[in-house]
């Protein structure tokens, strides 16, 4: 690099301009990501249960404090990561103020593009977690869906481990 922040790259030898307001960005921009890509805290093991239990708003919130528990289930955008979004409260959607792109919880997830009841996610996700997962037949006739949608969520989950 030299003073004037022409560098010479070693495959091409084309010049590369860097401004100094750009290295400031993106060096700020990979710390927010790094800070997000950290390991996460790891969570109580649930009961099949307990899960069933829940509300649908229960069940939102506890998946908001899984998704993001840095910022104790406060939502951050995907794309950008930057922690200040909008809240569509009755659609269950967020919107970044920085970026504009509109996510969910399930957003960049195995299960962005479920049907289901938010609760019967999680209870399809605790019961086929467990050690003595049930088939995608019993799980189906547990949660009230189709024996396919129960053996892709039991797919999903086998491919996230």
């Amino acid at each position: 690099m030299t003073a004037a922040g022409v560098e010479l790259c070693h495959p091409c030898q084309r010049k590369i301009v860097l401004a100094g307001g750009l290295l400031d960005y993106l060096s700020n921009m990979l710390a927010r990501i790094a800070a997000y890509k950290e390991p996460q805290p790891t969570f109580n093991v649930f009961a099949v249960h307990d899960v069933e239990k829940l509300s649908e708003a229960d069940a939102w919130d506890l998946l908001k404090r899984m998704r993001w528990p840095k910022t104790g289930g406060k939502p951050v955008c995907p794309k950008c990561m930057h922690p200040d979004c909008y809240d569509f409260a009755s659609r269950h959607r967020h919107k970044c103020k920085s970026c504009g792109h509109q996510f969910t919880v399930t957003s960049g997830t195995a299960f962005a593009s479920r049907k289901a009841s938010m609760k019967d996610l999680l209870v399809g996700i605790v019961s086929l977690s467990a050690n003595d997962a049930p088939s995608a037949r019993a799980l189906a006739l547990k949660i009230g869906v189709d024996v396919r949608s129960a053996w892709g969520w039991a797919k999903r989950l086998e491919a996230m481990q």
